[in-house]
């Protein structure tokens, strides 16, 4: 692994397309993931978590971590065996041991297993990277990687920097913002471009945001929380429209508007979907 990981190891052209749909993606893993190294990727956790711990073995697997682990995850992702990456519970309490980089490996991996963009192999730097900036060794670790992403490539890399874990996102219809739901319970709006804060968080929820979107014309945000309601902001003042609205017995987990505006929809861990006049 420390000899043949690289980054975009199947040289993948694009971003804007799914693994699956390059016509030789096959051809192109067996060319470029050998035997060898497919199953040391599936399987060096599991040797490592039956080996002896040592000294030597925590400073080879902390240079491993520091220089490959980000291709790593990549090379797992194309292979489409990503999940596998991912040890269970006992398993994993045994390996962190090893080294606490080990455990934001696994974070990592996990967060980008269980997103949307992971079928698109070059989003693990663009879309999940970024956001785990500042926060934790790994990002920073490949920092300057990121920096020469920024510079070939058209995408923009902001990082949004949030105190605490973030639960729902949204990109207004024109593109030029986002808003993000976090379980600190506020709700913010950022630009796009470059990655700023715009205003002060919006205040007003009891606990964490589960679910936020933009309305149509995007003058709205309408966001869901366990506290139980849905709430209405306005995108350019920031201050909420109108009072929450109550009717839920259980978290609010989703949240959309109608294609005119008029109406919100929310749907609940009590097992109901209500409409609102928005």
């Amino acid at each position: 692994m420390n000899k043949k990981l690289r980054f975009n190891i199947c040289h993948l052209p694009s971003s804007f397309l799914k693994d699956i749909e390059i016509q030789d993606i096959k051809s192109r893993i067996q060319a470029c993931i050998d035997e060898d190294l497919q199953y040391s990727c599936n399987f060096w956790g599991f040797h490592l978590e039956k080996s002896n711990f040592s000294k030597e073995i925590s400073n080879n697997l902390e240079l491993f971590l520091n220089e490959k682990g980000l291709f790593w995850i990549e090379a797992m992702n194309i292979m489409g065996v990503i999940s596998r990456g991912q040890p269970d519970r006992n398993t994993y309490l045994g390996m962190r041991k090893y080294h606490k980089l080990l455990s934001h490996f696994m974070q990592l991996g996990s967060t980008f297993s269980m997103s949307e963009v992971k079928e698109s192999t070059p989003h693990l730097y663009l879309s999940i990277l970024p956001f785990w900036a500042d926060v934790i060794p790994i990002a920073q670790n490949f920092r300057k990687l990121m920096k020469v992403l920024h510079k070939s490539t058209t995408a923009k890399i902001a990082c949004l920097k949030v105190n605490s874990s973030v639960l729902s996102v949204a990109i207004s219809p024109d593109g030029k913002r986002i808003v993000s739901g976090s379980c600190d319970s506020t709700v913010r709006i950022w630009d796009a471009e470059t990655g700023s804060s715009v205003g002060q968080p919006l205040q007003g929820h009891d606990d964490s945001v589960l679910s936020i979107e933009f309305s149509p014309d995007g003058k709205r945000i309408v966001s869901g929380s366990h506290d139980r309601t849905v709430r209405i902001w306005d995108v350019e003042t920031g201050s909420p429209v109108g009072q929450p609205q109550q009717g839920h017995d259980d978290s609010v987990q989703s949240v959309g508007f109608s294609p005119d505006g008029k109406r919100i929809v929310s749907g609940s861990d009590d097992r109901t979907v209500r409409i609102w006049d928005a």
